[in-house]
């Protein structure tokens, strides 16, 4: 989904858990529950009703243990991203995989292992491709970690935090 002003890239609120777009509205992912507000733009009542499922259906999933379904609508969240690297390189993450600074993954609290997420930094408009492999960002105000080599494309290595744009990317 691409957006066509700075207006509507930016959510009107910010919440903890992130803010996701999808074509039927606006989702709040905080507290771990699904809560839809229609876009003033999909509201016409001369529209035909439509033949797909309400939200609340197309959106239950599970977020603690499986990757999202193939073909699966993707959903944009705007965050806060950090990232971190040596200290914690050659450590076990939560999904039990090795953490490697070098690759492209990252930390989230909630979305599955092997969630792929494409992550645009609104500051420069840079963007890399990471998968979910680890849990955190265990500090208020973050919403997720990425690897150092991550971190490094989308030149946020001096600042250390960014806001940023997450893409979930299905299958």
């Amino acid at each position: 989904m691409r957006y066509s002003s700075e207006e509507q890239r930016t959510p009107q609120t910010r919440f903890p858990g992130g803010t996701a777009s999808t074509e039927q509205g606006t989702i709040n992912e905080s507290d771990g529950e699904n809560e839809a507000r229609p876009q003033e733009s999909r509201n016409c009542e001369s529209c035909p009703p439509s033949s797909t499922p309400e939200l609340s259906e197309q959106t239950n999933i599970n977020f603690h243990n499986k990757p999202l379904p193939i073909g699966h609508t993707n959903k944009i969240f705007f965050a806060t991203a950090s990232w971190y690297g040596r200290k914690f390189h050659g450590r076990r993450t939560a999904s039990g995989e090795t953490y490697n600074m070098h690759e492209y993954t990252a930390a989230h609290r909630t979305l599955p292992f092997g969630t792929r997420v494409r992550v645009t930094n609104l500051r420069n408009g840079r963007q890399t491709l990471v998968r979910i492999n680890d849990r955190g960002p265990f500090v208020s105000g973050r919403d997720i970690d990425l690897s150092y080599q991550a971190a490094q494309d989308l030149r946020m290595i001096g600042t250390g935090v960014e806001k940023v744009e997450l893409e979930i990317i299905p299958g």
